[in-house]
């Protein structure tokens, strides 16, 4: 705002503020003011246009480096991004690499906690196995510190020719392949004269596939076995329950287990048999001292098996071994050590006697009559009492 003119610029006098013109010369007054104002008001607008510009300039600088700032720091987060994951995947690849799983799992499957161990392994089946399928590993890493010391070794170096088990893939951690153990497929061959037999373990029923001279049992996992089995003896109606041979079955893939059961014993005295005058062959009485039986070879009889399985198993006498099969052969040895072998056939059969023929290995054939008594294999003609070898 302009200042306030008092006296006249012309000739000195004093004006008021309101006055046009001075009243002692008659000067322009209002002329004189408007000059006085436009040169203040013209230095005033640049002045603003220049605080403006600069303030303007300034928000341009300011805003031109937020910018700069902001495309400064994006390479390094996805720097720091980039690093982060590379440290992972190489930290990934090392602790889950195979040869440290080995580790881990041989740690795990030796464990004494069913747990861990049901964790780390796998069927033959690739399937998850539970609690109750490991208990016979446990059995024997119990009973033998050195199976399990020998079984932690050969995971951990992968050698799967001395393990029971093998390393596959199962999947995977993120990026990295994940490994189980895959128990290997072991199979159990039970020789044995129980007919019908029913084989139980840890009080669970196996499937037990009969064949010739037992049965056998398959997918058994690793471990040891306490096994029972129940059936009959040569047909008889009693029954017969027996423990097996524990067997540790880890170290090979095809195992065997041998148990020949006695016969249920018999008080009753043989049946006597009538003279047979057009029989063929004659033997001992039916004791070592006095009377005579004929044993026929009645041809409705012959190769009539039914409880023949009593003459399979063991048998000893004073003159040596000998051993029915039921597979149709024989083998024995005399005292003189001579071995002997065979094939066996019944060609007569009534109550506790029999007639066997015999096809030696040198080529040699005869019939033997038996009968038997009180546990006894007797040999009618001959006199030779054969006792069961259990």
């Amino acid at each position: 705002m302009a200042e306030e003119l008092k006296y006249c610029p012309n000739c000195g006098a004093e004006v008021a503020a309101t006055d046009e013109f001075c009243g002692k010369c008659g000067f322009d007054l209002k002329a004189f003011r408007a000059k006085q104002t436009q040169p203040k008001t013209a230095s005033v607008q640049p002045a603003e246009a220049s605080e403006n510009s600069a303030r303007l300039t300034a928000a341009a600088k300011t805003k031109r480096t937020t910018g700069r700032k902001h495309r400064r720091r994006w390479p390094w987060i996805l720097g720091g991004f980039v690093f982060l994951l590379v440290v992972c995947f190489i930290g990934g690849s090392w602790y889950y690499s195979k040869s440290n799983q080995a580790n881990r799992l041989a740690t795990a499957v030796t464990s004494t906690d069913d747990d861990d161990i049901a964790a780390a392994v796998l069927d033959d089946d690739g399937q998850k196995v539970d609690d109750d399928a490991v208990k016979p590993l446990q059995n024997l890493y119990e009973s033998d510190a050195d199976a399990r010391d020998s079984i932690k070794l050969a995971v951990k170096t992968m050698d799967s020719s001395q393990a029971p088990f093998e390393m596959v893939k199962d999947g995977h951690y993120f990026l990295f392949t994940r490994y189980a153990l895959r128990a290997k497929d072991f199979h159990l061959t039970i020789k044995t004269n129980v007919k019908d037999a029913t084989v139980t373990g840890t009080g669970d029923s196996l499937s037990a596939k009969p064949v010739s001279g037992g049965y056998t049992v398959d997918n058994l996992f690793p471990g040891r076995y306490n096994l029972q089995i129940a059936g009959n003896v040569s047909g008889s109606s009693q029954s017969v329950t027996k423990l097996l041979p524990s067997i540790d079955v880890y170290k090979q893939l095809d195992n065997t287990v041998s148990l020949k059961a006695k016969a249920p014993q018999t008080t009753a005295a043989p049946a006597p048999v009538t003279p047979n005058k057009s029989s063929d062959q004659s033997s001992d009485s039916s004791n070592d001292s006095d009377g005579s039986t004929d044993y026929s070879y009645d041809t409705s009889l012959r190769n009539d098996n039914t409880d023949d399985d009593i003459l399979i198993g063991d048998w000893r006498s004073n003159v040596g071994t000998w051993e029915f099969s039921d597979d149709g052969t024989y083998e024995g040895e005399d005292t003189n050590d001579n071995d002997l072998s065979g094939n066996w056939e019944v060609v007569y059969h009534k109550g506790n006697y029999w007639n066997i023929k015999y096809d030696h290995d040198d080529g040699k054939t005869d019939v033997e009559p038996y009968r038997y008594e009180h546990g006894q294999l007797v040999q009618c003609q001959l006199k030779i009492h054969w006792h069961a070898d259990d």
